[in-house]
């Protein structure tokens, strides 16, 4: 039996052939990669409800977004539940949940960390309202920025923003009572996941690898086989990262293994340039070691990082994350700068993480990333 498409003759054995690539096609996601992970060489952590996401992140069965993460692919984390003060504290601004909304004149975050703020998303209840004023500050110091612009869409504004300094505390201030049902700071994505890796030598190789700290798994306990560790004790020791192409970082989480704490006092990070210069060198003085340390620096671009010791102990590392955003060329955008941007001027530059241009998208093209026709 024969059948006629476009000009080619195919067999019944054929379509058949055709209608399992299709099937495939189709649902990818659920089968490509192991669950938790996606993207064409699963390379991405999947931050959806139930770990349902589709092999471009997107979240499928009527599931969104788990807490805590937002934007594209939901791979950026979000600052506002990692605050450690919110003034008036408006439980439905922090539920995940856009369908719930508070009456505010005015509220204010703030953290005991510093934050490099880039990008801020405010849904309304009703249509997005441009009366609002933003303030930064550095404990009761002001803070200013270089840059700063809004894109308004129908019910939620994305603000955009490069800060002269770290920030701990932003102020919303909306001119009249306004109800929001949601409000978002990106605090970057994890960069550091499944990039390459090396250290001075591993304890047990195939077991304490150099990668084991970029898996993805903060568990802290070594022998689970997710933490990374060092056979040298004495001298410099160290545990490198590679970026495969330069990102802009701030913050470091460094998760410590659960026992033996001391093993990570007093170590040192190095930050490196595309030139493999010295850009930021953060020492850790803690004699006692922590769970985990969160260490931040003005946002730098970075093809590699180290951490080292030389304290006469193993490097144990049970998890490293790196966050920030892919430094992408001009007009490209994306998880892997893969996307052309659609802005209105030659001149103008999109954000990495949507697409968003900072005055508008080029005639005939709108939404959030301007991609739509």
């Amino acid at each position: 039996m024969f059948m006629y498409v476009s000009g080619y003759f195919i067999t019944k054995m054929t379509k058949f052939v055709l209608i399992i690539l299709l099937s495939i096609y189709i649902e990818p996601a659920k089968s490509a990669c192991k669950t938790g992970w996606f993207g064409i060489t699963c390379q991405y952590q999947c931050h959806c409800e139930q770990d349902k996401c589709d092999i471009n992140g997107g979240c499928y069965d009527e599931t969104q977004c788990s807490k805590g993460w937002f934007g594209p692919s939901c791979q950026y984390v979000d600052l506002v539940l990692q605050a450690d003060k919110m003034e008036p504290d408006y439980f439905h601004l922090k539920d995940n949940d856009e369908s719930t909304c508070e009456s505010t004149e005015a509220f204010r975050l703030s953290w005991l960390l510093n934050h490099d703020l880039t990008w801020i998303r405010i849904v309304y209840m009703n249509e997005a309202d441009a009366n609002i004023t933003l303030k930064f500050y550095y404990g009761q110091k002001s803070v200013s920025y270089t840059s700063m612009f809004y894109n308004f869409y129908d019910s939620f504004i994305d603000i955009y923003l490069r800060m002269e300094n770290l920030t701990n505390s932003v102020q919303f201030l909306f001119g009249k009572r306004t109800s929001i049902c949601d409000v978002r700071i990106s605090g970057g994505r994890n960069m550091a996941l499944k990039q390459t890796t090396w250290q001075i030598d591993t304890s047990t190789i195939g077991e304490y690898n150099s990668n084991n700290a970029v898996d993805g798994n903060r568990d802290p306990n070594v022998q689970s086989g997710s933490c990374s560790r060092t056979l040298t004790t004495k001298g410099h020791v160290f545990w490198n990262l590679v970026f495969n192409s330069a990102v802009d970082v701030y913050r470091f989480l460094i998760v410590n293994a659960a026992t033996r704490r001391e093993q990570l006092s007093n170590f040192c990070l190095t930050v490196y340039d595309k030139k493999t210069r010295k850009v930021n060198i953060r020492d850790e003085s803690s004699q006692r070691g922590e769970f985990a340390y969160n260490v931040t620096v003005p946002t730098t671009r970075a093809t590699k990082v180290t951490i080292s010791i030389n304290n006469n102990y193993q490097l144990v590392l049970c998890e490293v994350e790196i966050f920030g955003d892919k430094a992408c060329p001009n007009n490209y955008f994306g998880l892997d700068c893969e996307r052309p941007c659609n802005c209105g001027q030659d001149e103008d530059w999109c954000m990495s993480a949507t697409g968003a241009c900072s005055k508008g998208c080029r005639t005939g093209y709108k939404g959030v990333d301007c991609n739509e026709g």
